[in-house]
C-alpha cells in the first residue's frame, strides 16, 4: 500500500485512497487509523512540497494562496476533531467507505 501511496503522490498529488482502503479493511480503531494517516499525510505533503520547490520552484502567489488557506485547514482541523469525538466506529468506517467512493468516482470522471 506505500508503494501505491507514492505511486500516486507523484502521478496525481493524491496519496490517501490506497491508505485508507488498506486500514478500513482491516479491524483498525478509528483512533489509531486517523492517526496514522494524519502522520502518513504529514511526512508525504512535506516531502513532496520540498520536492517541488527543488526541481520546480515556486513563487508568491503560491505562497500568498497557501496563506490565506491556512485558517480554512485549521477550522477543518478543529471542526473534524470535534466530530471525531462524537461518531462511533460503524459510523466512521461507513464514512471512510463513503469517501473512498466519491472520490473514486471523481478521479474516474476527471480521467475521461
Amino acid at each position: 500500500m506505500g508503494g501505491l501511496s507514492g505511486t500516486l503522490t507523484t502521478s496525481i498529488g493524491m496519496p490517501g485512497p490506497p491508505l485508507l482502503l488498506y486500514f478500513s479493511g482491516t479491524d483498525t480503531q478509528k483512533e489509531k487509523l486517523r492517526g496514522t494517516t494524519l502522520a502518513f499525510y504529514l511526512l508525504i505533503y512535506s516531502m513532496s512540497l520540498m520536492v517541488q520547490i527543488y526541481f520546480a520552484g515556486t513563487n508568491k502567489t503560491i505562497w500568498i494562496s497557501s496563506g490565506l488557506a491556512l485558517p480554512l485547514v485549521l477550522l477543518g482541523l478543529f471542526t473534524g476533531q470535534l466530530l471525531f469525538a462524537k461518531i462511533n466506529q460503524r459510523f466512521f468506517r461507513i464514512f471512510t467507505y463513503i469517501l473512498l467512493l466519491i472520490t473514486g468516482i471523481y478521479l474516474f470522471a476527471e480521467s475521461l
